[in-house]
């Protein structure tokens, strides 16, 4: 059974942010010393996902009213392809009562691709429309993306146009 311990509660802290920083690029993330900080909000948790006590993912997750929204998920390195991650991306979207959302790169590499094609294994559907991760900080830079969401009613640009200012607004004080 997995477990997700709350970042300050966890032994593996060292783990986590080693798994944060080799799982995405600067750009993508922001400094680990933050998500610190970012705990103290209700709507934030980041958690260190378990495995019989041994640490095997991280998860960012904001939690807004109408969609939840992972920031990052990464499961370690020597244990991917397991399907680890698709049993906790499917006891997210479980538990939780709002769609889910993700930002995604664009399909440019073939691990963009695989990693789309496992989202939407799961439910997920890439929006069709254009969209920035704003910069974490000012010395980054915004990274072209995508939004994936559980949500499978059909998406307007002002549907669109709200998630994307919720993120901009909350997620990266945009």
């Amino acid at each position: 059974m997995i477990n997700f311990v709350v970042l300050n509660e966890s032994p593996h802290q060292s783990f986590a942010q080693t798994l944060y920083t080799s799982a995405f690029e600067a750009d993508e993330r922001r400094e680990f010393s933050q998500i610190f900080t970012l705990t103290t909000r209700n709507d934030f948790r980041f958690y260190v996902l378990e495995d019989s006590q041994s640490p095997i993912a991280i998860l960012a997750l904001w939690n807004f009213e109408t969609f939840c929204y992972i920031e990052h998920f990464a499961v370690d390195n020597n244990l991917r392809n397991g399907g680890r991650g698709t049993t906790i991306i499917q006891d997210i979207i479980s538990k939780s009562q709002n769609p889910i959302v993700l930002e995604v790169e664009l399909p440019m590499t073939p691990m963009a691709q695989r990693r789309i094609r496992f989202y939407e294994r799961l439910g997920f559907v890439l929006l069709p429309f254009d969209y920035f991760q704003p910069p974490y900080s000012p010395d980054k830079k915004p990274v072209a993306m995508h939004i994936m969401t559980t949500d499978t009613t059909p998406f307007n640009h002002q549907r669109f146009e709200t998630i994307k200012q919720t993120l901009y607004n909350k997620v990266y004080n945009y």
